[in-house]
């Protein structure tokens, strides 16, 4: 899978977006840049004596709610981007680099994912636990 993921990239794209330098030759690697260090964390947590500093910090109230939403960042991220972009007159300012960007669609995509969560989410977990608790056989018992 990591190997199809990283060939993506090389198989189509006539022009890249407006304004974002076109790094074509080195796209291959991007996934790598999210999945080695996601790789190295989780390896990292799951080896750490119980009680250690990461595993404290991983157990942290603020990255435990930025798990509960994290599905909801990944399902608006993109539409959030695109607008963004599009509202930028459809590049990424050059003062703002890439970095900038990705601040800025994070700050934008975070209460949305966190009302997504509370209007959506959360309700459809509760009834599809209560139905669960329902439907269980251990329950009929």
């Amino acid at each position: 899978a990591l190997a199809l993921l990283s060939a993506l990239p090389l198989l189509g794209g006539g022009r890249p977006y407006n304004g974002v330098v076109d790094a074509r030759p080195f796209t291959w690697a991007w996934p790598l840049l999210t999945t080695l260090p996601v790789l190295g964390l989780l390896y990292a947590a799951l080896s750490a004596p119980a009680g250690s500093v990461l595993q404290r910090l991983l157990a942290s109230a603020p990255l435990r709610g930025l798990g509960v939403v994290s599905y909801g960042l990944y399902l608006w991220h993109y539409p959030v981007q695109w607008l963004l972009r599009q509202q930028l007159g459809g590049y990424v300012p050059a003062h703002w680099g890439v970095e900038g960007f990705a601040l800025a669609s994070l700050l934008l995509t975070l209460p949305i994912a966190l009302l997504s969560w509370w209007l959506l989410e959360r309700p459809v977990l509760g009834w599809a636990r209560r139905r669960r608790a329902r439907l269980s056989p251990l329950s009929a018992s």
